[in-house]
């Protein structure tokens, strides 16, 4: 990009910036903060975590027990459960019949009440897709075969605080591979939305044992967001609209003209930017070109 901007700038004496051209890839991003994420999370520092806290059912977490659990690496014991089950027919077909003759047996039970479990196969953890990570959540192991991987109620406390974390991320994903053609205009709210709950998990006083999980995540998520805020590639995307023009004075109608329109579509920047929104204004007017004197009437479609 650099070597393109001085051949244009030297060849055809025309001005091309690199950095406000640069168009990361969504899920490439994605991928980076929450490998980050995994990957450290056994050296989460939790100095400043209160000595207990309760969980979803209100229950009471020690924290020196559950820092044992996280040294002993949940997600690793989890992806050794997926694997034994997966590692033969045999296997497979042995975990099969577990849950179908637990569901028959109404063996299963969630609060005090029976539940049947689906009867599907677990999935692998891909380290190129991020996303199994958070699909991929291992069932009690049952199989006398594999009960030697059987977790801890500590390592299942971890494994759903990580699942927990993950699922902000996972949302935004799924938001824009959803559309059957993803737009760049739905990358920035896509993005500051997850950056947004990632930064109220980090603060959060009612479950403290988030914020270590994910401050090695977040300080890449927040590198990344300022690298898009800068790139106003990511405005122009959300403000092209189709307006006509009409001007009494000079009796003329252009009529389905593309040119960028802060007014349509700049809800999201008003809303989130309040303290940028008018300087981003006034820099895509200014790239745009586009001029119109106040006494001309606009009639927007």
């Amino acid at each position: 990009m650099q070597k393109l901007s001085q051949v244009l700038l030297d060849e055809r004496e025309f001005m091309f910036d690199p950095d406000e051209r640069r168009i990361r890839c969504f899920p490439h991003i994605m991928h980076i903060c929450v490998h980050h994420t995994i990957d450290k999370y056994t050296d989460a520092d939790f100095t400043d975590v209160a000595a207990q806290w309760f969980n979803a059912l209100k229950q009471p977490i020690n924290k020196t027990a559950y820092l044992r659990a996280v040294q002993w690496d949940p997600v690793e014991l989890g992806r050794e459960c997926v694997r034994a089950l997966r590692s033969s027919g045999q296997c497979r077909s042995n975990f099969h019949q577990t849950i179908q003759s637990g569901n028959e047996n109404q063996s299963f039970t969630s609060d005090g009440k029976c539940i049947s479990l689906p009867i599907v196969q677990l999935l692998r953890d891909v380290r190129t897709h991020w996303d199994s990570t958070y699909l991929s959540r291992p069932c009690p192991t049952l199989d006398t075969h594999v009960a030697h991987h059987k977790m801890a109620l500590l390592d299942w406390e971890v494994l759903q605080d990580l699942e927990f974390i993950l699922e902000a991320p996972s949302i935004a994903q799924q938001t824009m591979s959803g559309e059957c053609c993803p737009l760049l205009g739905g990358t920035l709210p896509a993005y500051e939305t997850f950056v947004a709950q990632w930064q109220a998990m980090a603060t959060s006083l009612n479950h403290p044992q988030l914020a270590p999980f994910i401050q090695e995540g977040l300080s890449w998520v927040t590198s990344y967001h300022k690298c898009m805020r800068a790139n106003k590639a990511y405005l122009f995307a959300m403000c092209r609209s189709s307006i006509t023009l009409q001007c009494s004075e000079a009796n003329f109608t252009l009529s389905n003209l593309k040119v960028v329109d802060p007014s349509i579509r700049f809800s999201w920047v008003q809303t989130h930017w309040s303290a940028e929104s008018s300087s981003a204004k006034a820099h895509i007017l200014a790239k745009a070109g586009f001029r119109i004197r106040l006494s001309m009437p606009i009639l927007i479609i």
